[in-house]
Order: structure tokens, then sequence, then C-alpha cells
């Protein structure tokens, strides 16, 4: 456990970004009350605001400040628009990230989150405009200072983030817009991305914070919740499930491939499949 305030992990290697420092879990960075302080996000309050200070636009009717007041990182400054249908404010990201999470800060009795919809814009594959976008769902609320959090079904890749009014008597009035990312270091995870993913297909990504392979499991050699657990003596190939072929010496074999690393006496080739000369010499003597 880390000793040193206002720290935490081994050797107190990670900085505390939760809003109440003190109640910051020392072991794991996990904010006991209060939550993340402006501008981080995630389990241990890691990851960073992509929308800061980015550019803005809106199609609005506006009746105080300015779209970019709800990028600017004080949630004390907020722009007013007024009440219509389809009023659209946007914020082109730096680069094209991976996001998550949407923290939208709203002037009080504004709008709902449900008055709101909230889509992440990138590039397909053939590098053509998403113009639909995908939908964040509302996921919870905090009523003291009207902070609405939605959440995407996975992380997708985004260049843009887009609020829009769907409801008649709706204000898209913001204060603060906050877009969190996951690691940005392909194939990489935890809280500063140095840790390789060890999921068994390369077009699946790991969970970003834990490194878990959900959906196909880990690469042939590993298992565990993490994938970072070589398979036992014995064992090799995908969730460690084959078996060294008796013929390797002492059942030792390639945890990836089960290539035996030694043949047991008489037996030669890769899975020690093949007698060796002096055995099929052997025999033909005898016979």
């Amino acid at each position: 456990i880390c000793s040193e305030s206002g720290r935490f992990g081994p050797g107190c290697e990670y900085q505390c970004h939760c809003r109440n420092v003190s109640a910051c879990d020392q072991t794991y960075g996990y904010c006991e009350n209060g939550g993340c302080e402006s501008r981080f996000a995630g389990a241990a309050c890691q990851y960073t605001d992509l929308a800061y200070n980015q550019s803005t636009t809106g199609d609005l009717e506006l009746e105080f400040g300015e779209t970019s007041l709800a990028v600017d990182g004080d949630n004390n400054t907020c722009f007013v628009a007024g009440r219509q249908l389809n009023s659209v404010w946007s914020v082109e990201l730096q680069e094209l990230s991976r996001v998550h999470t949407i923290s939208v800060q709203i002037v009080k009795t504004s709008a709902s989150a449900q008055d709101l919809e909230v889509t992440v814009h990138g590039k397909d594959d053939n590098s053509e405009d998403d113009d639909d976008g995908i939908v964040a769902t509302p996921s919870a609320s905090r009523s003291e200072d009207m902070r609405l959090y939605y959440h995407l079904p996975h992380p997708a890749k985004a260049s843009r983030v887009q609020i829009r009014t769907v409801g008649n008597d709706t204000s898209l009035s913001l204060c603060d817009v906050n877009v969190f990312g996951d690691c940005q270091v392909e194939d990489h995870y935890k809280w500063l991305c140095d840790t390789k993913c060890g999921c068994e297909r390369p077009d699946e990504t790991c969970d970003r914070l834990w490194g878990t392979c959900s959906v196909f499991g880990c690469r042939a050699g590993w298992t565990g919740n993490k994938c970072q657990q070589a398979c036992s003596h014995g064992s090799y190939g995908f969730n460690c499930s084959g078996r060294c072929s008796v013929r390797c010496f002492r059942s030792s074999c390639d945890a990836t491939s089960g290539e035996c690393t030694t043949c047991v006496v008489g037996r030669t080739g890769k899975y020690c499949e093949d007698h060796t000369d002096a055995v099929i010499l052997g025999w033909l003597l005898i016979s």
C-alpha cells in the first residue's frame, strides 16, 4: 500500500485524481466518495478529457455565451440557447480517439438525459465520414450539479462528439462537456497503457483498464482473467486445454504450439511422433 498522500499503486507510481484526495484508495486509486475531479474519469480517475479546449460548433439559437464555454474546463461558465427541436452542438477532437463515456453538465431545468441525444462520429474502414454516429446511452445523473452521463455499448473510435435536442421544449444549454477515452496505445491496457493485451484474436481489444478478453479469450499459451498467466507444465494451446504428448520428455512442450521440448528415448519429430533410426534398425534386426 502506498503511504504517500495523493498517490497510489505499486511504488506510489500514480497520482490520485479523486475530487476528495483523502478518499483515494492507496492501492487501486478508487474514489471512496465524491468521484473524480474535473476533467478526469475511469475506475481510478486516470483518463483525461479529450474535449478540453477543442474546437466547437453549434446549429442553435444562442441567447447567452459561446459554444466554446462547454469545453473551457470551468463548469461555472455556460452558454444558453433557445428552446427548439434539433438544436445541435458538437466538439471536434484533436485526433481519432477511442471514446467510452461522455459527461454533460447542463443549465438547471434546461433538459433531462432523455431530452438530449449524444452521438460519437468517426471514420469507417473506407475513411468515409460516419454520418449516423453511435448513440451513447444515458446511464446516470447527479442532481446536485445537473451532470448527465452517457456511455457507449463498446469503446468506439471518434473524431467528433455531437449533442442534439430531441424534445420540443428543450434548451441546449451547456456548462461543461467531457469526453473520456480509453488507453490510446494500441493493444495495451492499465492506467499507464504499459501492459500488452493477451487476447486470442487480433481484432479483439482487451478491456483498457483491467486487460480482460471477454469475447474470444486469451491467446494460445496463456490463461487467467488478464491473460498474463502462462499455461501450467504439461498443458498448452487455447485456454491451455491441450495436453503435451506422453512422448515429450517429462511432458514438457511449447505452451503455444504443443511441440515437444525434448523427446523420450527412441522418438523424434516436432511432437515426437516418429521413431528414431536406431529404433527402426532394431526392429529390422529382430524381424
